[in-house]
């Protein structure tokens, strides 16, 4: 008697060639059975970090004392920036620290209530895939090796440096912390919502629309209107803007939600949020041209690179593509025309303003040209990406090539053009080339457990100060992780990054939510490469990477369509 097999014959699709019928959109994701409560407080953790958290400028406990002894609070007085880094590490620390005790308090709950257990879903993941990822391994292990690290830390330094970090003002309460405690704040948050947090379109949304606020605040700021600061500190005076203060916090996070914006534009199924993610992501643009953060720009350039091959894999994403670059190159010709200053706004007609007034202009033709007239040739979404990253790397190799034959006076391209040389001067990077070149020392002097963590100002300052610049951080988050936990820390770290890169570019043929989450890591990680982990930038990329792992880890398998 002959076996009868009753299972359906399930077409097998390449991973990377789905059709677009069976592409997982954002409304399939979100079609999942109730919340438990865990996973609600994971998703409105990672909407505080996304959303909330780069607006939140309060400080309830500042205070000045009177002559008669006793003290005034305030908000916004002369010294409230200075304490803005203790506000920020405060927040972060507190929402953080909420998101883990009601984690832990639920799941406890959950598991001596019999009424719970019964009508509770697996732990385990649908699909038997496994109780933790690969990256979430990874972090684990990256947390793990950061203890190793403290405890062969050989400075004999106490357990508050490694455990709190450097403090940047001593004679405030402003410091920036970036040893044990908010490393392992930041693990664990990734942890929590790659695990329990939920995908949600609330994301991009309240995010085009903070964005839109603070970049507003910020360009008053820029031409003169002063919201936040004392009496004649102006932006021109202090280089603070708007709710994250630093020109560099505000370029890492252009460098993030930029990216994510614009990816939002092309993918966004509703009009009124396109086009609110288009004005937020133009604002932004504008506000950090104004605020000329070299780190902000590279990681812009980076995230379009691994952005485009993602985007321009069919007619109408080519089409958005290219309003979109248009509609931003109109910004970057309005920024370069109407210049302000510290005595006034001029108008500048100049040949950046001519290049990008151009290129606007090309890219509405090709998007108008592409869509009225020509037959877009019938091929699959992975052959497009092929195609565009074939393309891509030719181009990259000519970038490369024209940097290294380099001869112009750009101070950004001329470093571009020592580093391919080989080259490295003290003032590369804004003046941090010598702290960079420091790091290479101190690694190898410990290459397996390094310095420990929170350990870089007291190596650096006693040893390798010149003209009595100081350094508190490395300002390249890369050699900083080297110099703190080894050889060992970094290749933990950089496995994580890259594993969690290849899953993301996997799952973008199948899932359009992952695209955007994919530029806002990398335009973070190509920022930090010149920059430091502090918790004003640093908490948003955990967090839009956690969204990112568990927007992976939820995605069904090809049978489940």
């Amino acid at each position: 008697m002959k076996k009868t097999n009753n299972k359906p014959d399930i077409k097998k699709w390449p991973a990377d060639s789905l059709p677009t019928g069976m592409e997982v959109t954002p409304e399939l994701l979100l079609k999942k059975p109730k919340f438990r409560l865990w996973e609600t407080a994971a998703r409105v953790y990672a909407f505080i970090m996304i959303v909330l958290f780069p607006l939140f400028m309060l400080n309830v406990t500042n205070r000045i004392q009177n002559g008669d002894g006793t003290y005034h609070f305030f908000m916004f007085e002369n010294v409230w920036y200075a304490n803005l880094t203790d506000v920020k590490t405060t927040t972060f620390r507190l929402v953080t620290i909420a998101l883990i005790v009601v984690c832990a308090l639920f799941l406890i709950i959950s598991f001596c209530d019999e009424r719970i257990i019964a009508g509770r879903r697996e732990t385990k993941l649908p699909g038997d895939k496994p109780l933790f990822s690969l990256p979430q391994l990874l972090i684990m292990a990256y947390l793990l090796w950061q203890i190793v690290a403290a405890f062969t830390a050989d400075g004999g330094y106490e357990f508050n440096v490694l455990w709190v970090g450097v403090r940047r003002y001593e004679s405030m309460t402003g410091i920036r912390t970036e040893g044990l405690y908010h490393v392992f704040l930041y693990g664990i948050a990734f942890l929590l919502v790659s695990f329990f947090g939920e995908y949600s379109k609330s994301y991009l949304r309240g995010l085009s629309l903070a964005v839109i606020a603070f970049s507003v605040m910020a360009l008053m700021q820029v031409f003169g209107i002063n919201l936040f600061y004392p009496k004649g500190a102006d932006f021109w005076d202090s280089h603070f803007l708007s709710t994250l203060g630093n020109i560099d916090c505000v370029g890492g996070y252009a460098a993030t939600v930029i990216p994510l914006l614009f990816a939002g534009f092309v993918l966004a199924k509703e009009k009124k949020w396109r086009i609110t993610c288009l004005v937020s992501g133009s604002l932004m643009l504008m506000t950090l041209v104004y605020a000329d953060v070299d780190s902000g720009k590279v990681g812009i350039v980076a995230a379009a690179a691994a952005l485009m091959p993602l985007l321009l894999d069919r007619k109408e994403r080519i089409i958005r593509t290219l309003c979109g670059l248009g509609i931003f190159c109109g910004t970057l010709a309005l920024s370069f025309g109407i210049t302000p200053s510290k005595d006034g706004v001029s108008l500048t007609l100049g040949k950046k303003f001519i290049l990008a007034i151009g290129a606007a202009a090309v890219l509405g033709v090709l998007a108008y040209v592409l869509e009225r007239f020509v037959r877009f040739p019938a091929w699959s979404p992975a052959k497009m990406r092929k195609i565009v990253l074939i393309a891509l790397a030719v181009l990259i190799v000519a970038g490369l090539l024209f940097l290294f034959f380099y001869s112009g006076d750009n101070r950004l391209l001329t470093e571009a053009h020592e580093v391919l040389h080989f080259r490295l001067s003290d003032r590369a990077g804004s003046g941090r080339g010598v702290a960079w070149k420091a790091c290479f020392t101190l690694i190898g002097e410990s290459p397996v457990f390094g310095k420990g963590p929170g350990t870089f100002t007291y190596e650096y300052n006693p040893r390798f100060t010149k003209d009595g610049e100081m350094f508190d951080l490395a300002h390249n988050d890369f050699l900083q992780i080297g110099v703190h936990t080894g050889l060992v820390g970094l290749a933990l770290y950089l496995a994580f990054l890259v594993v969690l890169a290849i899953r993301a570019y996997r799952a973008s043929s199948r899932c359009p939510a992952v695209i955007p989450l994919i530029g806002a890591c990398v335009g973070y990680l190509a920022h930090s490469f010149f920059s430091f982990s502090i918790a004003f930038v640093t908490p948003v990329f955990w967090a839009v990477a956690g969204v990112l792992e568990k927007t992976i880890r939820q995605l069904p398998k090809e049978e489940d369509f």
